[in-house]
């Protein structure tokens, strides 16, 4: 019994430890791939994430990117200004898109605009209100611009400026003023209530 018998009971056992290493080891690669397919899962998850994080930033700096040019362009549209110097202007506004998807931009651009227009030379000369006053002013100054003005809008902007009224009749007497108003009348205009 003794040599046939160790090496007959060191197969069974051997064997059976194989399988048990066998099955354990089974359950150890299928746990390793559940954890590697977990872990690329996350991986890929966390990379649309980024995709998705950057395309959002893209898109709403566009977004700001268009709103801004927009509410320039409408402020100087507002304010009498050229939109091309209102374009160098941009600068002056910061425009940001919340989380909630609303368009936010500071300072004011026609606020802003209104005041550039009072205070600085540049706006000054580029305002129409401003050239629209600067050709009025030259009809006033001038009897022959008198004569070619626009009667209807040359009333208007004296009924709207009651200093350059008072002027304009200095210069060139009632008399005249009184004959552009009945032609202003003949050309359809009617004194808005003040």
């Amino acid at each position: 019994m003794s040599e046939q018998t160790v090496s007959e009971q060191q197969i069974p056992f051997e064997a059976q430890r194989l399988e048990e290493l066998q099955a354990e080891n089974e359950r150890l690669r299928q746990q390793l791939e559940a954890l590697q397919a977990a872990d690329q899962d996350r991986h890929q998850r966390e990379q649309r994430l980024q995709e998705q994080e950057k395309a959002n930033h893209r898109l709403r700096q566009e977004l700001a990117d268009k709103a801004l040019k927009e509410a320039v362009r409408t402020a100087a549209e507002d304010v009498g200004i050229e939109p091309d110097l209102a374009m160098l202007q941009a600068h002056r506004f910061q425009c940001s898109v919340g989380e909630d998807g609303l368009v936010r931009i500071e300072p004011n651009p026609t606020e802003t605009f209104l005041k550039l227009s009072k205070t600085d030379p540049v706006f000054r000369r580029n305002n129409k209100a401003v050239a629209e006053g600067r050709k009025h002013r030259a009809a006033i100054d001038g009897a022959a611009a008198v004569d070619a003005a626009d009667a209807v809008d040359l009333i208007g902007f004296l009924d709207r400026n009651p200093t350059r009224r008072y002027e304009f009749i200095q210069k060139h007497g009632k008399g005249k003023f009184f004959e552009l108003l009945r032609t202003a009348k003949r050309k359809g205009y009617r004194r808005s209530a003040p």
